[in-house]
């Protein structure tokens, strides 16, 4: 019995030694990451919804006012070749409102990284941004660099839109501001503070910002129903205007591509899904190739 004794303090000994050393043993191993459902990050729950496996991790970020679901034909393609996850931000869907004010796009941006860590979600990420989403996307991969290793931006919004529509039609601008309806709790002015620390991000440089991580840029060409009637010169202008815009964010990366869709209207992975998941796919692959050319 004594020798049972001693044999049994000397694998409690042993055990200790091996947590205290870090070294794997059965039940020491970290929690998988979260799939689906909601994560707690401080006190509030936001939704998330992750598919496939692999790595890079896709982060798909939606427009204004909309859920997750505005992936659903593009994420279940994205999860054929690695793992890909959607989110309701703050608000909408089964999240739960922010306590956060301003929503800002740095607020928001702050938010999604506590979600990805809260939900053990592995990086590095390829954040994929559409319209309003892209402005979130670009200020986490500004905060975040380290993590980041590729991005979309779908028809995201240059932050000097504004300034360029506004020159070119004073009434654009007024019906712009008069049809705002705060969306997920972001006011005009937060929504203005976003487009300000865009410029903030491009301005302390360097140049390109995002240095030569894979970048796809993916630009409509059909036409949304205006806010106002311009007439055929303001429209050619406000197109040619929005083109150079797009055309400008391709340059935050050296290893980009600018991409027109030629088939969409604002909501390209409804109108080309399949061109979004080429583009992610592209970034993908790219982000395999340094690895390759690194080891």
């Amino acid at each position: 019995m004594h020798r049972y004794l001693k044999t049994w303090i000397a694998l409690v000994g042993l055990l200790i030694l091996l947590v205290s050393a870090g070294l794997p043993f059965a039940g020491a191993q970290d929690d998988p990451p979260i799939t689906s459902g909601l994560v707690d990050i401080g006190g509030y729950s936001l939704y998330i919804d992750c598919q496939g496996e692999g790595s890079p991790t896709v982060i798909l970020d939606s427009g204004t006012g909309s859920t997750g679901r505005a992936w659903l034909r593009v994420q279940g393609r994205i999860a054929r070749f690695t793992r890909v996850c959607s989110y309701d931000r703050a608000g909408l869907g089964g999240s739960d409102p922010s306590p956060l004010m301003p929503r800002t796009s740095q607020v928001i941006a702050e938010e999604l990284h506590t979600l990805l860590e809260n939900a053990r979600v592995p990086g590095p990420y390829v954040l994929v941004g559409h319209s309003f989403g892209g402005h979130n996307i670009r200020l986490f991969a500004h905060t975040y660099p380290d993590e980041v290793a590729g991005m979309v931006l779908v028809d995201v919004t240059h932050e000097d839109v504004m300034l360029r529509f506004g020159e070119l039609s004073p009434a654009w601008e007024e019906e712009f501001i008069n049809a705002w309806r705060d969306p997920e709790g972001i006011t005009l002015e937060a929504w203005y503070a976003t487009q300000e620390q865009l410029r903030a991000v491009r301005a302390e440089g360097p140049e390109p910002v995002f240095g030569d991580i894979p970048l796809v840029v993916l630009t409509a060409t059909q036409e949304d129903a205006p806010l106002t009637s311009p007439t055929d010169e303001e429209n050619e202008a406000f197109r040619q205007a929005w083109y150079d815009l797009q055309t400008d964010l391709a340059t935050m990366s050296s290893n980009s591509q600018h991409i027109f869709a030629e088939k969409s209207g604002h909501m390209i992975q409804d109108d080309e899904p399949a061109l979004v998941v080429e583009a992610v796919q592209w970034v993908v692959e790219q982000i395999a190739l340094e690895d390759a050319e690194g080891s």
